[in-house]
């Protein structure tokens, strides 16, 4: 019976939630040549998603032949490379990090609270993209990455978006200015206005959070194509801020800075993503169209990455002096100056920076008639995903094609 190629297994476990990768070749030599088969069998005692206790790994990496210094010593090495996740989990009910408010180090492997988990394709080579060190594997998940980015989701064969957009907090929380007032809908009414649509109510709330590189203009600096946009402005929160920071790959901060980085990146032009759920939030994304794969088809009208936010921005014709700055300011392309001035309400994904730059307050923000779903908690997202993954593999092998 020929041996199996863990490496293969891996890969194909990689390939299972986003399709095929277009470097597989590359991508399996540079782990062929980066990690030993020791390390892939126990990343492969993981589970394919969800977490277990570092106790439980040990016990099934004892049955295989791998002691328990062992692990804890593979662990350490995988998680800042991203094949292994871990920290420490809360003991509150809730799940909130408040027990732990702190990152735990590396060294204490031993702690009963903590989890281990699998690395999917996306959380390693973002961490490989972070590195300042140049190596084949780094070189791998770059080439990967930018794959993906410049396929604007196209191939991957789930339809339900993971990340939806958030629109620049003033653009719905400010009054507009009424009087005689010539709007292609309604404004919205402030107390349709929700927690999950304001930004900085949603940071407050939140008791650890952390800052990384962004790792969609880390991979475009390492393709040799930077954008000018800022680099440091990926937020997690919680559970996956203590794990980004025990990977050394992001630093701790407190609410007075996340909200300093929001702004700075609706100055710079960012578009705010999230999760496509309400609850407890885990990441804040600041994406540009130059370098981030979900705002690239969002742009092109895909909506299986990344969705629109619940509203869309409205003008008002009789105040608007044409200036043009908030053509400038739209990254979907949807704002026109013609013989007037056109928003095209199908292109608008309500990010709201188009309200930001006029200097008239001439642009508004409606809710949209068409609301985009979203999920009430992230598992119950994931699971979603999940299941379209399963299906979208099916229909790969019946049909070749998903």
């Amino acid at each position: 019976m020929p041996k199996k190629d863990l490496y293969e297994q891996l890969v194909r476990g990689y390939e299972f939630m986003l399709g095929a990768m277009p470097n597989h070749d590359q991508f399996l030599e540079a782990l062929r040549k980066s990690f030993s088969e020791e390390d892939i069998r126990l990343v492969l005692l993981l589970p394919l998603a969800g977490d277990i206790p570092i106790a439980s790994l040990v016990k099934k990496a004892a049955k295989i032949g791998i002691p328990e210094e062992r692990v804890y010593e593979i662990v350490r090495r995988l998680v800042p490379e991203g094949l292994i996740a871990s920290y420490i989990k809360p003991e509150d009910s809730d799940g909130d990090a408040i027990a732990y408010p702190t990152a735990a180090p590396l060294v204490d492997m031993k702690h009963t609270g903590r989890v281990v988990a699998r690395g999917d394709i996306v959380s390693m080579s973002e961490m490989q993209v972070r590195k300042h060190e140049d190596d084949l594997m780094r070189q791998a998940a770059a080439v990967w990455m930018n794959a993906m980015t410049e396929d604007a989701a196209r191939s991957i064969p789930t339809r339900t978006p993971y990340f939806r957009v958030i629109p620049y907090e003033g653009s719905i929380t400010r009054q507009p200015s009424y009087g005689d007032v010539t709007l292609d809908a309604p404004v919205p009414d402030p107390r349709q206005v929700l927690p999950f649509d304001i930004v900085s109510e949603m940071v407050k709330k939140q008791p650890v959070m952390a800052v990384a590189e962004c790792y969609c203009r880390r991979t475009k600096i390492i393709m040799g194509e930077p954008c000018d946009h800022p680099l440091e402005t990926c937020l997690y929160f919680n559970g996956l801020a203590l794990l980004q920071m025990e990977t050394g790959r992001a630093r701790r901060i407190d609410v007075e800075e996340a909200l300093q980085i929001l702004e700075r990146a609706e100055e710079a032009g960012l578009v705010h993503n999230i999760s496509n759920s309400g609850g407890k939030i885990s990441t804040i994304c600041n994406c540009c169209t130059c370098s981030c794969g979900a705002m690239k088809s969002l742009k092109m009208g895909g909506r299986n990455a990344a969705n629109v936010s619940r509203y869309r921005a409205v003008v008002n014709t009789e105040t608007c002096i044409m200036c043009g700055e908030c053509e400038a300011a739209c990254p979907m392309e949807a704002i026109h100056m013609e013989d007037d001035i056109l928003i095209d309400a199908v292109r608008c994904i309500g990010c709201g920076l188009c309200v930001r730059t006029c200097p008239e307050g001439s642009l508004s923000m409606t809710l949209r008639e068409d609301q985009p779903k979203i999920y009430e908690e992230l598992p119950k997202l994931t699971r979603q995903i999940t299941r379209e993954a399963v299906v979208g593999l099916v229909k790969k092998k019946i049909f070749g094609r998903y």
